[in-house]
């Protein structure tokens, strides 16, 4: 959990580990893993809560970093930020540690950008101005693998550095829908999911290991009738 700053004085306080119960007034106490305060930096946040995921996604395992909040509440600065610089957010710095943590001579990255919106699957890499969905598949993984969920028509980006694969999320984040809301006037209505699929060859051994990141921001996750969100936008948020 990471606190915005600005938050009412009083309004949260911090239990260390206490289960989730209700007192006597009806409040909530919630237990989490790690609580960001106020004051906690964009690297804080990464090395605590994303370098090991990252580490791991160098490794061969699959991982994915969600951003979940409501409108208004930094998950879009948490995970985009800055491009460089102090501010940089989870993704331009896990995009760096994926490829700083390669360990074999041959690799190939690849980067999709896909847009969950009204329901749809929307390609936010694809050639041309226009809007281009993509279907969902139950997807058997190297042929004969576990089933998993894809994408096999979406386009992917080649990417033989960290500021190529900044690009192609850069060129998904400006193509993504917007639109004004009562809570903040510049939200995101859509999920966004960046992947990086990273593939590192041992020739010598015969053997390729393969594994995928997702790097995904949620839209604003608070109820329409306090965001007063009009339809069809309103089918990305919770009723």
């Amino acid at each position: 959990v990471r606190l915005k700053p600005l938050v009412d004085k009083g309004l949260l306080s911090f239990l260390g580990e206490t289960p989730n119960k209700r007192d006597a007034e009806g409040e909530w106490s919630v237990c989490c893993d790690h609580a960001f305060g106020t004051q906690a930096t964009q690297e804080e946040l990464y090395d605590t809560a994303v370098a090991p995921i990252v580490d791991a996604v160098s490794k061969g395992y699959n991982g994915a970093v969600i951003a979940y909040g409501q409108t208004g509440s930094g998950k879009t600065y948490s995970m985009i930020g800055a491009k460089t610089g102090p501010a940089r957010g989870v993704a331009p710095r896990a995009i760096a540690g994926v490829f700083a943590g390669l360990r074999k001579a041959a690799w190939r990255i690849e980067v999709s950008v896909l847009e969950v919106y009204n329901e749809k699957v929307r390609d936010l890499l694809a050639p041309g101005s226009t809007v281009t969905t993509v279907d969902v598949h139950e997807v058997r993984e190297n042929g004969g693998g576990l089933l998993s969920f894809r994408c096999p028509e979406a386009i992917t980006w080649i990417a033989r550095t960290p500021e190529e694969a900044m690009a192609a999320l850069m060129e998904g984040c400006r193509r993504r829908e917007t639109a004004r809301t009562d809570m903040n006037h510049h939200s995101s209505r859509s999920h966004l999911v960046c992947t990086l699929n990273v593939a590192q060859s041992d020739r010598e051994a015969g053997a390729t290991l393969r594994s995928r990141l997702h790097l995904v921001d949620l839209a604003g996750s608070e109820r329409l009738k306090r965001s007063l969100l009009d339809s069809p936008r309103s089918r990305t948020s919770p009723q």
